[in-house]
């Protein structure tokens, strides 16, 4: 799977984690949300989602994302209700 990849994306290990040759590695840091406190958990998924956000944006500047916050299951069912959120579930 990683040699299909233009990033490969890891979370917290540095220099553990192995060498993928002619490939762009980025680390980020990431807490740990095991025996976490739900707000703390929320926050590592807020972190996550704006830097997925993020690098999705520098590597298609053209994709459409759905508004930040919103699940998976949000906007299927937005989809199916007709909500006009077709093009953001078929991109996700």
């Amino acid at each position: 799977l990683v040699e299909q990849a233009d990033v490969v994306i890891t979370l917290g290990c540095n220099e553990a984690c192995p060498a993928v040759p002619g490939k762009r590695v980025v680390d980020w840091a990431v807490a740990d949300p095991k025996g976490q406190p739900e707000n703390a958990v929320r926050q590592i998924v807020a972190d996550l989602d704006e830097r997925v956000r993020a690098l999705l944006l520098e590597l298609a500047p053209e994709l459409r994302l759905p508004a930040s916050g919103k699940t998976t299951r949000e906007l299927l069912e937005a989809h199916l209700a007709g909500g006009g959120a077709e093009e953001e579930v078929t991109r996700i």
